[in-house]
């Protein structure tokens, strides 16, 4: 399987143990709103983003 640049405003994005990119949905239940909120490279406020999921 081949893994593919995440995209910031419709996947997670929060850095895993692993030092990847978690590519979950932005509804992601492995991490916590706040560092979901701080990953750098969204379009638009992760708050927003999430509205418009």
């Amino acid at each position: 399987r081949v893994k593919g640049p995440v995209d910031f405003d419709r996947q997670c994005g929060v850095i895993n143990d692993k030092g990847l990119e978690c590519s979950r949905s932005l509804t992601c239940k492995s991490h916590s709103m706040g560092a979901k909120r701080a990953v750098q490279g969204r379009s638009r406020p992760y708050d927003e983003l999430l509205l418009d999921w």
